[in-house]
């Protein structure tokens, strides 16, 4: 009889190991089925101890030992995919069951696969390259790259954020390779999913695997190269605690299995670049100098800054006396009624759905809020029994109530609608061409499979149409002439690490996909706030940003931990005194905001530690015992990108 300890793969488990009787003989490192509370979960074996040398301990324990129910002979993971694990774990602040449960596959871990062994490349070594290229001549560089390792019997992994893009990717790379090429990502059925996970482990010559990033540790034959495709995209981040960033865990993963790692992108985020300079990693040639070409994004005429620059205040106030809103200048205008005429699809992207954003009074000069938690509403239209019903919604909660036409704080009924949504510029566009073929895609219209299938179909076979759209709508479009970034302006209101990047980013995605030319209105920030939209040299702007990135302590120079927690109001003045107490050597900074909880608030701190005391390897034991026990009741993030999460 021996006494096991074990990790819990599961998210519900709090401690790093528990303690089980096996009355088989078990080895560290085995795979083995335990129960955990009302659940039976896989667990992997660490320590194992004989049960005749600890009678006097189990008796005197204060808890019930229960036994193994099952031990399986093969091992789930590969050692690198354990090794990173118990890395991050502390990097993270949470257990290694947690992080194994996060980044990889829910069926995977209730299977008891019988993998083979793994076995690394001759004198491999791990070494990171950043490709900084656009997409068409990302998919070249990487029919080439196909070819070389076919060539010299090497297997090959792509990892892109989301489903759709590992869809992009294998119908562009799979072709006259298809016998040995794969892709597995969460949209798969688990049938089809475990059936395409076998054949890939148990192919024994050289494969192209694309996947999403849970799927990093698929044994693939004589693997030699990983790329991170859409390097610079935040849908690596984990939704849900400890919030992995897989950009992180793909990095150590390529380190403990002596892989190379290609980080792929048309924008570098600063923490990439900042290898570059440092000689962490190596850019390969030719690489991006210009983002795009003057003469394909156009700064709207209509709304460039004046001679005489005026203030926000003088702006809003000049905005809300307006009796409507022109949400199309003259130059959208003019190619929209370009593109009708010619029959050519164009994008109009806006970053929000619903009719306004903002319900301003005229009178009082308040905004309409949640009477729960005080976060601002949003006005939107839904069909109901009776017809169109307008509904407000807080969208930092989910609140949903009535929409009422006089304002909440002085009663008056002069009440504004402020920001464009993608059904208020729908309304817009009907009103102004209503022989148009529109088409909206947003997170409303596209929920379902079905829904998703009709879409692709429409945007395939027809001609001429406005196709309005969010970031939601990015994957889908296809066969898109011209576009129009109908604003940008709320993205200067997110507290965001690297706006600027960001905005990039998004602007930069809209060029790769239009074919002609790009329209950008810019109302409230003048174009002088990212030169770059006006020159497109990436160079000066990336030095811009990692300067930037010095001055506020961020990453890459710091590390950013940050920690959220939910108050009630009552104790705001303890709570905020008591943070900062704890927390004073490392000079913490403190905000407050409203929380999703009525009557309660959200206490944001922030902590800014020299990255050679947090690190993937290393970890201050002296902030760690200090961060343990606040994450029992607080949540936790490492280097997050948003600061108000």
């Amino acid at each position: 009889m021996q006494i096991l300890e074990v990790i819990p793969i599961a998210k519900s488990a709090r401690l790093e190991t528990l303690s089980y009787f096996s009355a088989k003989k078990v080895s560290p490192g085995q795979l083995v089925k335990v129960p955990l509370r009302k659940k039976e979960v896989l667990a992997l074996v660490t320590e194992t101890k004989e049960l005749i040398n600890l009678k006097a301990q189990i008796k005197q324990a204060s808890f019930k030992m229960r036994n193994v129910l099952e031990v399986y002979d093969h091992a789930l993971f590969s050692p690198a995919f354990l090794k990173t694990c118990s890395q991050l774990k502390n990097f993270y602040l949470t257990t290694t069951g947690k992080i194994i449960n996060e980044t990889s596959p829910t069926w995977l871990q209730k299977e008891t696969l019988a993998l083979p062994l793994r076995k690394n490349i001759k004198n491999a070594s791990y070494q990171h390259s950043v490709l900084h290229q656009k997409k068409n001549d990302r998919i070249i560089f990487y029919r080439s790259l196909i070819r070389e390792k076919v060539l010299h019997g090497e297997s090959l992994h792509i990892i892109s954020p989301t489903k759709e893009d590992v869809d992009f990717l294998y119908a562009e790379l799979s072709k006259n390779i298809e016998e040995k090429c794969f892709f597995l990502h969460s949209g798969l059925s688990q049938t089809k999913a475990k059936s395409t996970f076998k054949k890939i482990t148990q192919e024994e010559s050289p494969t192209l695997l694309i996947s999403t990033p849970l799927f990093i540790d698929t044994y693939q034959h004589q693997q030699s190269t990983l790329i991170l495709e859409e390097a610079s995209s935040e849908h690596y981040i984990g939704f849900s605690s400890p919030f992995v960033d897989m950009r992180d865990f793909i990095e150590v993963y390529a380190k403990e299995s002596s892989l190379s790692l290609i980080s792929a992108d048309s924008i570098i985020r600063p923490e990439i670049w900042y290898k570059i300079r440092n000689r962490e990693a190596d850019l390969i040639d030719p690489h991006i100098k210009k983002i795009f070409k003057e003469e394909k994004l156009i700064l709207s005429k209509n709304y460039l800054p004046h001679e005489k620059k005026k203030t926000d205040t003088e702006r809003y106030q000049e905005l809300v006396k307006k009796n409507s809103f022109e949400i199309l200048g003259g130059d959208a205008k003019m190619l929209i009624e370009q593109s009708l005429k010619e029959k050519k699809n164009l994008f109009l992207f806006v970053p929000k759905k619903g009719l306004a954003s903002v319900i301003h009074c005229n009178d009082c000069g308040n905004i309409a809020r949640s009477p729960n938690t005080g976060h601002p509403l949003s006005l939107f239209s839904k069909k109901g029994a009776k017809g169109i019903e307008y509904v407000f919604i807080a969208k930092q909660t989910g609140e949903k109530m009535p929409a009422f036409d006089t304002c909440q704080f002085c009663s008056g009924n002069n009440l504004n609608l402020l920001g464009t949504g993608t059904q208020s510029l729908e309304q817009s566009l009907i009103k102004k061409y209503p022989k148009a073929k529109i088409l909206c895609i947003d997170g409303d219209h596209i929920k379902t499979k079905k829904q998703q299938e009709s879409l692709k179909e429409k945007l395939s076979k027809e001609q001429g149409l406005l196709i309005i759209g969010t970031t939601k709508a990015f994957p889908f479009l296809k066969n898109i002439s011209s576009s129009i970034l109908v604003s940008i302006d709320p993205y200067f209101a997110i507290l965001h690490r690297s706006l600027a990047t960001k905005i990039l980013k998004l602007v930069s995605t809209i060029i790769e996909k239009t074919e002609r030319k790009v329209l950008l209105q810019i109302k409230n920030i003048v174009a002088e706030n990212l030169p770059i939209l006006q020159n497109g040299i990436f160079s000066s702007f990336i030095k811009k940003e990692l300067q930037t990135m010095k001055e506020l302590s961020f990453p890459p120079y710091k590390t950013l931990i940050a920690i959220k927690k939910e108050i009630p109001r009552v104790y705001l003045k303890r709570e905020y005194q008591k943070m900062q107490n704890l927390l004073k050597d490392y000079s913490p900074e403190i905000n407050v905001e409203n929380s999703k909880k009525k009557s309660f608030l959200s206490l944001y701190v922030y902590l800014k530690v020299d990255t050679e005391n947090w690190n993937y390897y290393y970890q201050d034991q002296k902030i760690s015992s200090l961060l343990s026990p606040l994450s029992l009741k607080s949540e936790i993030r490492i280097n997050p990108e948003y600061l108000n999460f």
